[in-house]
């Protein structure tokens, strides 16, 4: 069993799943994976897109996913952020994450979904880690992502944490998974982005 088969083969998919899915070769690629067990299985599988209304693609990132649901025979709701409510204090990139996250529950809600399963990955971990350490977060904090936690009274999963992105790649290509690619993923303005773009140019130094 490869590595992606065998983080997936510990989700219960007998209980009501929603796959957060963006567009990117992460999400599109674990919806691929998942709805392959669900269909086998005979359950229904859940996809979960959130707009973020922060670029003029948007739109199109929504009408990806949606049709990528379709083919494969997934269930596609959404949700749509409001830009406009992100106080001026407040930095894009956390406005997102508990946007996301605050709509990701309501679905669940309203579908009576009860796992929500992420796309993040080993590379995100470790960007996360050291965007913890940077910010200068104590042990806790530096713990970074966990695999599995219960919030709101939903299971959150990242059966994903020890894959290393060139693996999902790698199954993108053997797939012939068709996904989008996030200009703001190149932005260097955000912190996330900055530290993943060093990580590009100093992998080795990184790791040490």
């Amino acid at each position: 069993m490869n590595i992606i088969a065998q983080a997936l083969s510990l989700i219960d998919l007998k209980i009501p799943t929603a796959v957060a899915v963006s567009g990117g070769v992460d999400s599109m690629c674990l919806l691929h994976a998942l709805v392959q067990t669900a269909r086998f299985l005979g359950q229904p599988l859940w996809v979960f897109h959130i707009h973020h209304d922060l670029q003029t693609d948007a739109d199109t990132w929504q009408a990806h996913v949606c049709d990528a649901a379709q083919k494969l025979g997934a269930i596609f709701d959404m949700r749509r952020l409001d830009a406009a409510t992100r106080e001026l204090a407040q930095s894009v990139e956390d406005w997102a994450r508990r946007g996301r996250y605050q709509a990701l529950t309501e679905l669940a809600q309203k579908h009576g979904v009860q796992q929500i399963v992420l796309a993040h990955h080993q590379d995100d971990q470790i960007e996360t880690y050291l965007l913890q350490t940077q910010r200068g977060a104590g042990v806790r904090g530096q713990s970074a992502m966990p695999e599995r936690m219960v919030r709101s009274g939903i299971h959150w999963l990242r059966p994903w944490l020890d894959v290393p992105k060139h693996i999902i790649i790698d199954y993108s290509k053997q797939h012939c998974i068709d996904y989008l690619n996030d200009p703001s993923n190149d932005d260097e303005r955000f912190s996330r982005n900055a530290i993943r773009a060093q990580l590009a140019r100093q992998p080795l130094s990184a790791a040490q």
